[in-house]
């Protein structure tokens, strides 16, 4: 009993140990390894968000500006509405969600009011002539402004109101509303008309605005179908909207907090500055960040991990605890070892390329990134050279220009040879002589303050271009005159001071010298509040003395656009592989021109209006994915240069990568396989040679010898499997020997009235029992029955050579004891030459069959049984064994078997392997009533069977039965 627990708690803790190296690690590697991945990934969406965040912060940091945000807010709705109706649904629906207290009108396309919000009539104001006085200014028609319609725009937008600038409020770098009137209340406004379609005036509240109703709406845009939540902390105190509920201490806590990101309650909190007393504070909730990933397929593949590893751990538990065998073959199962083993390695190989490659991405788009950055300014820097080449086109063509001058004043076919050889054409052109009357200009010559000789007119040309280039020939004089020390008059002089304070808002000293420093050279000289690249060349024609000033300006912008349309398609033939993309401040252009149409681009070309894009962005363009870059330039100072980077550039790396792990676990798998295969071969070959061997040995061919299986262990065991096949080939020899020894009967012998069967059972085929039937004359019959000491193939032996003696000793058959001295004697000489004793009890019967005289001869051998009528007589026969002690003691008596008497000869295993006593013995012989001696010997057999109830024998047993048998017992059985 205690050696079954044992085994059962041995087999338990082989399948626990089975189960935690093989089940239990495994899994617990792989959930580690999956709450790592889910936590990178947790990492990178964390980082995502934060860059959303900083963007809807930037975007809030322009509503800050509240007077800007409402003009960009009011110019959406007008470029998105077609009609009238949609602009007053579009002004009234901002209005009340900015509450900006708005007054507004709108003009039809005729300039008739529309419709307004306010009493417009009581301004005393003409509307229609003031639509079309902003028309004029759009179109540059109209020539200078009359008075009257000037006084008619200041009576609605202010005394202070200056036409001439009103599309300031909705086009370029500074976008504000209209000032009209500098007092505390004074009115501001903003307006814009599209030709003959319709137009749009607003006038705001300044209280409104002061309460910078932007940010509020602007938080309502961002965080609009986004479960993100913006708050805003002003003057220290956190506003919370309705229906979110947060504790007191949370709120003091994202108050003083200086973390960010941090986590509270179910929110991850991001908070940034959009103004010097307002905090932005964006709440993000946790499950957004920390929901798993998972999909379908991969809960599909849990799921099957699951169902295989309970499979597994049931499958073992049957075969460790419960003892069933597996199907599976060694090979099979060597595959599968080695397999599961390298699994869990080739896991933390994804798990660490999972993060390798992880970390290679965003190496990629950093580098990426980085590089199309510096190609982006090195394309804003590369715009000196635009000026370098206009400086040569400039150069050769005023060499030109100076022979033409040698030959006369500047004239019309001069400037149009010079400016048909430059490209674009110039925002001034001024030529002026020391002593000449004539002014070259880009429009045409000029004499006395009138153009003679036109060389273009184009819309916008008026007055104010013949009062501009009067302005700059004065100007060119006085400096020739201080170039050649000419003396001037004094109202010259104070003309020249009143141009200079108004072109450049310096004294006209200082003027001078600004252009003689720049004389010959590029520089950028300010006119009013604009700079313009410019360039200043005094020729000298005849002599030291100056003749002409030369002075040129370019129009920066169309230089930017002449410098990009010429490069365009050289700068996106860039080994990076950048998409190089241009756009104007104010959306005017863009290169290509399908930009404009894409409102994510867009989008992000208005937030480089404030600065250089710094996070990594990513934009779809053509159907494709690419990584966005963005430079707010500072030579092309009104574009913003974007370059897309193909993230399919990436993925090919990353793909390279991906295929290169699994390449590596390819490998890995294949050498695991390739190492089961040899050590199954190594393992499966000795055993195949064993297994060939055990077939041998089934078939009884002893003659079988397993080959050299080498030095391990299997060429050891088949070193012993091949000695025990030689011992093996001994006994088989023995086997048959002692089976010719043993005289078993197969059916009942007759001899005389006495009639005999006997039988004898080994417990291998190498017992010690033995018997032997040997007739002599017709009147007498010997049986000898013995049991030799031991088993095996010595015990064997020793009946040989009884046998043998037995079968040399015929003459002395009819005397028993004679018999059993004579054996004893030649049993102990063999002895004597082998050292080794050797005993074997033996007994002979001899049958007399005219006498039915049984003479029995024991040398140590049991007690003979006679089984009367009136029941079972032992018969005591005190012996010892041959080969025993010094001298031999044989025992003799005759028995006389009546009718119906039966004479038992035996062996001790036939009451050993029942566990009987002697005495017990001889109440069972004496309980079978059987006449016939066969199956009284059967009967006796099945009765010890019953008694030792399926408990295997230990020891040989043999019985023979003589019986003395009458003519009527006979003619009955028959």
């Amino acid at each position: 009993m205690k050696n079954s627990e044992t085994k059962i708690c041995s087999d338990i803790t082989a399948w626990l140990a089975f189960v935690f190296f093989m089940v239990l690690l495994p899994l617990i590697g792989g959930w580690q390894g999956w709450r790592y991945v889910e936590t990178m990934r947790r990492e990178s969406r964390l980082r995502q968000f934060q860059v959303e965040t900083t963007n809807k912060i930037e975007h809030l940091q322009l509503a800050v500006d509240s007077g800007k945000y409402a003009c960009l807010r009011i110019n959406e709705v007008f470029e998105s509405s077609s009609s009238c109706e949609d602009l007053k649904t579009g002004i009234e629906k901002l209005n009340r969600e900015m509450s900006l207290e708005l007054k507004y009108l709108i003009w039809d396309d005729k300039g008739g009011v529309y419709t307004s919000n306010f009493d417009h009539a009581g301004l005393n104001a003409d509307w229609v002539l003031a639509f079309s006085t902003f028309q004029s200014i759009l179109t540059g028609k109209g020539g200078t402004k009359s008075a009257s319609s000037t006084a008619n725009l200041r009576r609605i937008y202010g005394p202070q109101f200056l036409p001439e600038v009103f599309t300031e409020c909705y086009n370029g770098r500074h976008i504000q509303p209209l000032y009209g009137d500098s007092t505390s209340d004074g009115r501001l406004s903003w307006v814009k008309i599209r030709k003959r379609k319709l137009g749009l005036s607003i006038f705001f509240s300044r209280r409104a605005l002061e309460g910078m109703p932007g940010i509020d709406h602007q938080i309502i845009e961002v965080t609009r179908n986004s479960p993100m939540q913006i708050l805003t902390i002003r003057d220290g105190v956190l506003r919370v909207p309705a229906g979110l509920e947060l504790s007191e201490d949370d709120k003091k806590r994202i108050c003083e907090s200086r973390q960010s990101p941090f986590r509270i309650n179910g929110w991850y909190v991001f908070k940034g500055l959009i103004h010097t007393s307002i905090d932005a504070v964006c709440l993000l909730p946790a499950s957004v960040i920390e929901s798993s990933s998972s999909t379908s397929l991969w809960q599909i593949f849990l799921s099957g991990l699951l169902l295989l590893t309970i499979w597994l751990v049931y499958h073992s538990f049957m075969v460790f605890c419960r003892g069933r065998n597996t199907k599976l073959s060694i090979r099979k199962q060597l595959i599968i070892l080695f397999v599961l083993s390298n699994a869990l390695s080739l896991s933390i190989l994804a798990i660490l390329g999972y993060d390798y490659l992880k970390e290679f991405e965003t190496s990629l788009q950093a580098e990426a990134f980085s590089s199309g950055m510096t190609y982006l300014q090195s394309i804003d820097e590369m715009h000196v050279s635009e000026m370098s080449l206009q400086l040569r086109r400039i150069e050769k063509a005023i060499a030109e220009l100076e022979n033409s001058l040698k030959s006369g004043p500047p004239d019309k076919q001069m400037l149009v040879r010079f400016l048909d050889a430059q490209r674009p054409a110039p925002f001034r052109l001024i030529l002026v002589g020391s002593h000449t009357p004539f002014i070259g200009s880009e429009y045409g010559i000029m004499k006395d303050g009138e153009f003679v000789d036109l060389i273009r007119e184009f819309e916008g040309f008026d007055k104010q271009m013949k009062i501009l280039v009067d302005a700059m020939g004065k100007l060119g004089r006085y400096y020739l005159s201080m170039l050649n020390r000419e003396s001037l008059e004094e109202m010259v002089v104070t003309q020249v001071e009143l141009i200079a304070e108004s072109l450049g808002q310096l004294r006209s000293i200082e003027m001078f010298q600004e252009f003689f420093a720049a004389t010959g050279s590029f520089w950028q000289w300010g006119m009013g509040w604009r700079y313009y690249p410019a360039f200043i060349q005094v020729l000298n024609l005849f002599g030291n003395m100056s003749d002409y000033v030369f002075l040129y300006l370019w129009e920066p912008r169309a230089l930017e656009f002449a410098y990009l349309t010429r490069l365009y398609s050289d700068l996106n033939r860039n080994p990076l592989g950048l998409k190089i993309m241009g756009v104007h401040e104010d959306f005017r252009y863009s290169f290509p021109p399908e930009l404009l149409q894409n409102e994510q681009l867009l989008a992000y070309s208005g937030r480089l209006r404030e600065k250089t894009g710094t996070e990594i962005d990513f934009c779809d363009w053509n159907g494709q994915k690419h990584l966005l870059m963005g430079l707010k330039c500072s030579s092309l100072a009104s574009m913003r240069l974007l370059g897309l980077f193909p993230v399919s550039s990436i993925e090919q790396r990353l793909r390279e990568k991906f295929w290169l792990f699994c390449a590596l676990g390819m490998v890995s798998m294949l050498v695991s396989l390739a190492l089961s295969l040899v050590v199954s071969r190594s393992i499966l070959r000795p055993l195949g040679e064993l297994q060939t061997g055990v077939l041998a040995l089934q078939k009884q061919d002893f003659a079988y010898r397993l080959p050299d299986l080498g030095g391990d262990e299997f060429g050891h065991l088949a070193q012993i499997f091949n000695t025990t096949l030689v011992d093996l080939e001994e006994l088989h020899t023995a086997s048959m020997v002692q089976e010719k020894l043993i005289d078993n009967m197969s059916e009942i012998q007759q001899h005389g009235s006495l009639r005999f069967f006997g039988q004898s059972r080994a417990l291998t085929n190498f017992g010690g029992d033995f018997m032997a039937v040997n007739p002599f004359a017709s009147r007498y019959l010997g049986i000898f029955i013995g049991d030799v000491a031991g088993s095996g193939v010595a015990s064997t032996l020793i009946m040989a050579f009884v046998k043998a003696c037995i079968m040399q000793l015929e003459d002395l058959y009819s005397d028993p004891g004679a018999v059993l001295a004579r054996i004893d004697m030649l049993l102990r000489s063999c002895s004597s030459e082998t050292r080794q004793r050797n005993f074997m009890s033996l007994q002979y019967a001899l049958l007399d069959a005219e006498t039915n005289v049984v003479t029995i001869a024991s040398a140590g051998h049991c007690y003979p049984l006679l089984l009367q009528t009136d029941g079972c007589k032992v018969i005591d026969m005190p012996s010892t064994p041959l080969g025993a002690g010094k001298n031999l003691k044989v025992a003799r008596c005759e028995v006389s078997l009546k009718q119906g008497e039966k004479l038992v000869l035996y062996t001790a295993g036939l009451y050993r392997n029942a566990e009987l006593g002697f005495e017990e013995l001889v109440n069972l012989i004496a309980g079978t009533d059987e006449p016939c001696p066969e199956k009284f010997c059967r009967s006796v057999d099945k009765t010890l069977e019953h008694i030792r109830a399926g408990r295997p024998g230990n020891d040989d047993q043999t019985i023979v039965v003589i019986a003395a048998s009458a003519s009527q017992i006979e003619q009955l059985e028959g």
